[in-house]
């Protein structure tokens, strides 16, 4: 525990060490999510003269886009294609010498950078809170709870789904498309650019048995209290068995494709 302890902090150290830039890259896109999100939102409110669409009021949606989207950054945490670059590159030969697990390495460095972000959601919610509207005032001890271990679970999920496509590179000599296309289907699949309510009630049965809408829909769900914590506990438990399934099958790829993998880099 003490390795990944201090890989852990190293990451943190490296996240921080250009401060400026790294605030204000992230006030910067809020900024800018704020404004688009908002603007569009108010045309088409107006537009359909309804005060409520998809079970979010204007408000709720603007900051439901500010809030998905720092999740979607969660969710990648400056982490994505790594793993695949250490296999072009040859980096892989010094994680196979490093005496602990490749895995545990990756997942606590993917743990530093969403920690970061996830400091960097707390504010934009706080901002919008005291700033803009009011939006906590629902939110209990055990829902805040729930909502943080919701994040955490997805994040953990999506590292290993996404690193089965990345591992892909042992045989592939480009793996980027499906990179995209599994971000793709994670952004517009689990809410992250239109809420899932708003799909009709059959897409949403069928999306259901996927693993996208526990990426993100489960923290939103717990946030804006859409879900019991009965209902959010079950949906967690899927998290977790989608878990031990993309991780079951990333520790098969992995020990098969190093049989694969020569180590001269490109």
């Amino acid at each position: 525990m003490k390795a990944y302890r201090q890989v852990f902090f190293m990451e943190l150290r490296k996240l921080t060490t250009y401060r400026l830039d790294f605030w204000v890259n992230f006030i910067g896109i809020t900024a800018f999510k704020l404004v688009i999100s908002y603007y569009l939102w108010l045309n088409i409110f107006e537009y359909t003269g309804k005060s409520e669409i998809g079970g979010y009021t204007f408000k709720q949606i603007v900051l439901y886009y500010i809030i998905a989207s720092v999740l979607y950054k969660i969710l990648q945490a400056g982490m994505i294609g790594n793993i695949a670059n250490d296999i072009y590159q040859g980096s892989l030969n010094k994680y196979i010498l490093y005496p602990i697990d490749f895995f545990n390495f990756k997942i606590t460095s993917y743990l530093a950078h969403a920690f970061v972000y996830l400091m960097q959601l707390i504010i934009a919610i706080t901002a919008y809170h005291y700033f803009i509207a009011p939006v906590l005032g629902d939110l209990g001890f055990i829902d805040l709870i729930l909502f943080s271990v919701s994040i955490l679970l997805g994040g953990v999920c999506y590292f290993f789904m996404n690193a089965i496509c990345e591992l892909i590179a042992f045989w592939a000599d480009n793996i980027w498309s499906l990179s995209v296309m599994l971000r793709f289907f994670m952004g517009f699949f689990g809410g992250v650019m239109i809420p899932l309510t708003m799909f009709p009630s059959w897409a949403q049965e069928i999306i259901s048995y996927t693993p996208f809408p526990y990426f993100i829909s489960v923290s939103l769900n717990v946030f804006w209290s859409k879900a019991t914590h009965l209902e959010t506990l079950a949906a967690m438990g899927i998290q977790i068995v989608w878990t031990f399934i993309f991780y079951g099958a990333c520790k098969y790829i992995y020990m098969k494709g190093r049989y694969k993998y020569t180590g001269v880099g490109i």
